[in-house]
């Protein structure tokens, strides 16, 4: 039986605000279920009742829903307390044992002793919590089911029928990729995962051996064992359904194919479902419960195609479109949240969807973080994407004595010289450093536009009145100021210009880069001299004032190798006495736009 509640920091503080309004508010708690303990990383709150599948659609496999939280008690001691979870019947919605938290209606933030453990269905504790900075996704596996799922249901002009019959039959699946006659099949490798049988893996295997049953090729056609680096990339399943023979055909043979032939006119709808599920395991979960776990995502998300095309489908509509999943980990939550969005429906049309999750997770409404362009990039699409993805996130060494670090939020390219077979040695840095600001917007959803060649930011310059014509092709340099012109021009972004006199100035602005990373969390170009950098975040002592500089630098001309960019300092802490103590320096630093 669980004794202790480990609740997650960010997760901690989004409870805190949406439990702070001055509305009564009431919804799930989110997160892991351990052998001895709970983990909550998430909350998603309720509008009128304790609806738990509104929730359930949204969910990976292995992300559970723990207990329960309401803000507004007007007491909560354990007697009342208790009364409130009987007026809810919430011990009949949630099976077994659970998390409880409850917040006085004075209270104005949540704390370690705002939450019990409900147990035996009847009984009240007081667990042992603690809040933790170390629940991360990076410490469990994620698992990732793709399959193309047939689908077929009767189309009848009567829009209830329809969407019932298409109910019925995604129920059927649903139940399907749960029972005994699915398996899993790990890729390249022998393994077949059911609900009461396993091939190609020992039963008292854990999820941990996995990685080392995957066959891979190393030239002469032989498997080696996974190195450390592919044991952090995503396990890769596929879904088989076995043919199971009905009871009036055990007389015929095995090989001879059986037909079920019925006659009828009807119009029906025939679409392919891409399934594209997630689940998050630790990993030391016993082999023998990952089935269940599988069988639960690709339900999640079943349901949640279920949803998204009776949500969306046109009225009177015959046209059905393709619904397609996306997985995201908004706002730094250690957790994962699914969505599947109508093929033919653009990003503008699904503002009130993605704003309703916003609220319904309570996350700022301001920022976007589930648009299309922000699904989250697993292990092996970073590898593959073509530039360094965050390389700041792998640095071991130490910032400031006793500061605190304020970082870029989200992610971004390395952009520097020499790359995409482009010869900028010794003139470009800027434009490099100009082209990792605009990665960052990009993979933050705030434009699909492309990332802008040494051309085309030329051309920006000149279409603004900045430069002549003959500046475009040419090899001069460009500063902050004409960064902030092209990320106006080409993607409607405003800057800030912060102006330093000297180098040495710069060791006294930690309290002004740290509010920036803070509130904007942009990439900043700084330009003085002859140099340009990126700077990714500050590490401040408020006490002693101490100032380190997170440096990106342009001026790196060797491949994406990110050993030799961490080790040679090209991504990396820096003192003031890196910058130029006598050359003046501009600060060009990026504001995000308030939208969704």
């Amino acid at each position: 039986m669980a004794s202790r509640v480990v609740v997650n920091q960010k997760g901690l503080s989004v409870l805190s605000n949406i439990c702070s309004s001055k509305e009564k508010k009431k919804g799930w708690l989110l997160g892991f279920q351990k052998s001895n303990h709970y983990e909550v990383v998430a909350c998603a709150t309720c509008q009128d009742d304790w609806n738990i599948e509104d929730v359930k659609q949204y969910l990976p496999g292995g992300i559970y829903i723990v207990g329960a939280f309401y803000s507004g008690a007007v007491a909560v001691d354990t007697n009342s307390i208790v009364k409130d979870l009987g007026n809810f019947g919430l011990e009949k919605i949630l099976e077994g044992d659970f998390v409880v938290c409850a917040v006085g209606v004075t209270c104005d933030s949540v704390a370690e002793e705002n939450f019990y453990l409900w147990t035996d269905g009847q009984t009240l504790t007081i667990p042992v919590v603690s809040i933790s900075h170390d629940l991360s996704l990076d410490n469990l596996l994620i698992i990732r089911i793709q399959c193309p799922i047939p689908l077929s249901f009767e189309l009848v002009t009567n829009a209830d029928i329809w969407k019932s019959n298409l109910q019925k039959e995604i129920h059927q699946l649903c139940n399907a990729a749960r029972s005994r006659n699915v398996l899993y099949h790990l890729k390249n490798s022998d393994i077949l995962i059911g609900q009461d049988q396993l091939c190609g893996v020992a039963r008292d295997s854990s999820c941990s051996d996995l990685h080392s049953h995957i066959k891979s090729d190393d030239g002469f056609g032989t498997s080696g064992r996974k190195s450390k680096k592919d044991q952090l990339s995503t396990l890769q399943f596929s879904m088989y359904h076995q043919i199971k023979k009905k009871p009036s055909f055990h007389a015929v043979p095995t090989c001879c194919p059986v037909i079920k032939h019925s006659l009828g006119n009807y119009k029906s709808v025939e679409m392919t479902l891409p399934v594209d599920a997630l689940a998050v395991v630790s990993r030391d979960l016993p082999i023998t419960d990952l089935h269940a776990i599988l069988g639960m995502a690709v339900s999640h998300q079943l349901s949640a195609m279920s949803t998204c095309i009776i949500r969306d489908t046109v009225a009177k509509s015959e046209k059905f479109s393709r619904p397609v999943p996306y997985h995201f980990q908004p706002g730094g939550l250690q957790a994962i949240f699914s969505m599947v969005y109508l093929h033919n429906m653009p990003d503008e049309q699904l503002v009130q969807r993605r704003t309703e999750v916003h609220r319904m997770l309570g996350l700022p409404e301001n920022q976007p973080m589930f648009r299309r362009s922000n699904a989250m990039m697993l292990h092996e699409e970073r590898s593959s994407y073509g530039y360094l993805i965050n390389p700041h996130t792998s640095i071991t060494s130490p910032g400031v004595n006793g500061g605190s670090q304020y970082l870029v939020d989200g992610l971004y390219s390395y952009h520097h010289y020499m790359q995409d077979r482009f010869d900028d040695n010794k003139w470009g840095c800027a434009y490099r450093s100009l082209q990792t600001i605009m990665s960052w917007f990009k993979l933050q959803a705030y434009t699909e536009r492309t990332i802008a060649s040494h051309r085309e930011i030329q051309q920006a310059l000149v279409d603004v009145g900045d430069k002549d014509p003959k500046f475009v092709g040419s090899r001069q340099w460009i500063g902050s100021m004409e960064v902030s012109y092209c990320l106006d021009h080409l993607l409607g972004i405003t800057s800030k210009i912060m102006f330093v006199s000297s180098g040495a100035e710069l060791s006294t602005k930690g309290r002004e880069l740290s509010l920036h990373f803070q509130t904007q969390g942009t990439p900043v170009m700084i330009g003085g001299g002859v140099l340009a950098h990126t700077i990714l975040g500050v590490d401040f002592n408020e006490v002693t004032g101490d100032l380190k500089f997170l440096i990106l630098d342009p001026h790196y001309t060797g491949a994406e190798d990110l050993k030799v960019i961490l080790d040679k300092g090209w991504c990396g802490w820096k003192g003031p006495d890196f910058w130029d103590q006598h050359a003046h320096y501009n600060l060009c630093m990026p504001q995000r736009p308030l939208v969704i």
